[in-house]
């Protein structure tokens, strides 16, 4: 009698396993759609890698069932594109959101978010961080003569300046009306300190002209570290009042 090779290998009479398979953990009991998943058809021989996991070669399977496992497996990974595209588009719709429209640094609420972790993982390592409030003072009256564009333009610089001056892992936000709020991982409030006067100076002396004048922007700033027990709304509430009492010092 002629012996059958069975995909599904139900164990009827007259069947037979590939030895090959023997101690494999019976793939033949695999759904075609979970075999397909381990599949990219990115070669002619999908199919045949296909059947192999399967326990088959390629020419045990008739033409129609090789079109079907074929079709499946370019179905599947046609959803696996789609769902990568989608995923990208939420990441970068998320960080659209985050960020304020018209500058390139997050806004109020996502700066409080990112705060919010940064203060959670000093706590826990032990180490000192500092949240620091500058008010870039003249960006309002630079905005009232000549239009937000010249106040914008002025933030920018103000902005790749701090930038240029921090970590990658320290948090950068702008809270309106020329003020900035940064949270600085990892330093104690004295090297913050002197971080923050050098970038004041050099935010100071930047070389920007809008209609050929040199506005005057100075940075008045403000600092407090960080402290266990207290929110992040709380500490940047802190740290703002203390910077308008020292503008209004000036």
């Amino acid at each position: 009698m002629e012996t059958v090779t069975a995909i599904g290998d139900r164990g009827g009479p007259g069947q037979r396993r590939n030895p090959a398979n023997q101690g494999k953990g019976d793939p033949h009991r695999r759904g075609l759609v979970d075999v397909a998943n381990d599949v990219r058809p990115h070669s002619l021989e999908a199919t045949d890698d296909l059947a192999g996991l399967l326990g088959l070669s390629q020419m045990d399977l008739p033409a129609p069932v090789q079109a079907c496992i074929t079709a499946l497996i370019e179905e599947v990974e046609r959803l696996r594109n789609e769902l990568a595209q989608v995923r990208r588009h939420e990441e970068m719709l998320r960080d659209l959101a985050d960020h304020h429209p018209t500058l390139p640094v997050q806004h109020r609420r996502a700066f409080l978010r990112e705060l919010t972790k940064l203060m959670a993982q000093c706590e826990r390592s032990g180490m000192p961080g500092t949240l620091i409030h500058l008010h870039l003072a003249g960006a309002e009256a630079l905005r009232a003569a000549h239009g937000p564009e010249a106040a914008e333009a002025a933030l920018g610089k103000a902005i790749e300046i701090i930038r240029g001056g921090t970590e990658p892992a320290d948090a950068l936000g702008y809270m309106e009306g020329g003020n900035f709020a940064l949270a600085l991982a990892l330093i104690g409030e004295n090297e913050a300190r002197t971080r923050v006067q050098h970038l004041a100076q050099r935010i100071a002396a930047m070389p920007f002209l809008w209609n050929g004048q040199r506005p005057a922007l100075d940075v008045v700033w403000a600092s407090i570290p960080f402290a266990a027990g207290i929110e992040a709304d709380a500490l940047l509430r802190t740290v703002e009042s203390a910077a308008r009492g020292q503008a209004a010092a000036t």
